[in-house]
């Protein structure tokens, strides 16, 4: 028998608050390591997918598709109607400040700007997460400039400061960066968030207010051997080697045989680059032409077109629940349900039931999720999103304006681990 949605929905905004401070739930421990190789490993901590933030990410996007927001997406945004971060689940430290301030951040490639909590802010999200104290900090200087973003799951507003912001606890610092303190934050998922604030890593053109954007500083500053970001997310559910690789990719966390393909960019702002085909059986959502695709690692699951979503759902025998999430009636026999093939640049990337289908267990029930969803974009975008990149290791390359995909290794050697 499987949990009603209502009682999932019961257990976040009862028990959810209880445990937004919690310690990380993977193995990894909170440290950064430089190796041999001169990359920097981040590790990545990975939180459980929960049915009514999966449930709450729909609703959110079912709410933004009518939303007059959705033009900005034409133009620099002040809204980023694409990004909802309900259900991330991989987040890691950053710090501000001299000393070091730690939080713990979404490394998002889908937005550009750095935030994270202010002292000021009195927000119940606030209250029970981590603040930048600006007077702990010897380095900081006060701009005092309003901000303010919006989300498809939250907005939030603050002011600007400046200060070295830097990967873990002193990892590759930038000097003299502009970023943002929320003093309120609305929404729930901020609330019952396990990270703290988010750190954009996409391009100028989507950085509200045309703030520097941290990648562009990395490459400018030369902070890393080459300007390349990578990231490992271990889809077994220890995930000990989830990490994000500063400067470069790690040949040893490639499944043997594979290597990387290299994508361009089509249009900076996001990580955006043209799909030619995502079939499932007989369908081809593409239809046989380009379908332009954001690679975001704030995204949990892949997202597309409704119609074309729904689809896909059908062919693997999911339907919206009342939650608004697509779940199976039941867990037997997933492992005989059609692969997806995402095909892009000539190279086919093909995801398997085991990949595709998210398992959620509360109070000792476990129900099976679809990890497709519906989003209406002007553009008709598709997301590639945590579902996709558990799989398929993948680069960010800032100098080259490229994205690089790669078949990741089920079981990394230790000496390729966060530690």
């Amino acid at each position: 028998m499987l949990v009603p949605s209502s009682l999932f929905v019961a257990i976040v905004l009862c028990c959810g608050w209880m445990d937004v401070r919690a310690s990380p739930i993977t193995t990894a421990s909170n440290t950064i390591s430089r190796r041999a190789d001169n990359y920097v490993r981040v590790p990545l901590y990975r939180r459980e997918p929960s049915m009514p933030r999966l449930a709450q990410a729909v609703r959110s996007e079912e709410e933004v598709n009518d939303n007059t927001v959705m033009k900005t997406i034409r133009r620099r945004p002040k809204d980023l109607p694409l990004k909802d971060f309900t259900d991330a689940q991989y987040y890691g430290p950053f710090s501000i400040g001299s000393p070091p301030q730690t939080f713990q951040v979404i490394f998002d490639t889908g937005s550009s700007n750095i935030w994270i909590p202010g002292d000021a802010c009195r927000s119940v999200a606030c209250l029970i997460h981590h603040k930048f104290t600006p007077s702990s900090s010897s380095s900081f200087v006060q701009d005092g400039t309003p901000f303010e973003i919006q989300y498809g799951s939250g907005a939030l507003e603050g002011v600007l400061g400046v200060d070295t912001v830097a990967f873990g606890h002193h990892t590759a610092p930038v000097h003299n960066f502009t970023f943002a303190m929320s003093t309120v934050e609305r929404g729930l998922s901020w609330i019952v968030a396990r990270f703290d604030g988010i750190v954009g890593l996409g391009f100028d053109e989507i950085s509200v207010d045309k703030l520097p954007t941290l990648f562009g500083a990395l490459a400018a500053e030369k902070s890393l051997p080459e300007p390349v970001i990578s990231f490992f997310f271990g889809y077994e559910k220890t995930a000990k080697a989830s990490q994000m690789i500063l400067g470069g990719v790690d040949k040893d966390l490639v499944e043997p045989g594979h290597d990387f393909h290299w994508i361009d960019i089509t249009v900076p702002g996001y990580w955006q680059i043209d799909v030619h085909g995502i079939d499932i059986g007989d369908f081809d959502a593409c239809k046989s032409k380009k379908c332009p695709a954001i690679v975001d690692t704030g995204t949990s699951l892949v997202v597309g077109p409704p119609e074309e979503v729904r689809e896909i759902n059908r062919a693997i025998g999911a339907t919206l629940n009342s939650g608004g999430a697509a779940s199976f009636p039941s867990c037997e026999g997933l492992d005989d349900l059609p692969t997806l093939d995402v095909t892009i640049s000539g190279r086919t990337f093909p995801l398997t039931p085991k990949e595709y289908v998210l398992k959620v267990t509360a109070l000792g029930q476990t129900q099976c999720l679809s990890g497709f969803a519906g989003l209406e974009t002007p553009q008709g975008l598709w997301i590639l999103g945590d579902v996709f990149m558990r799989r398929y290791y993948t680069a960010f390359d800032y100098g080259n304006k490229q994205v690089g995909f790669a078949r990741g290794r089920a079981n990394p050697p230790p000496a390729a681990e966060a530690t």
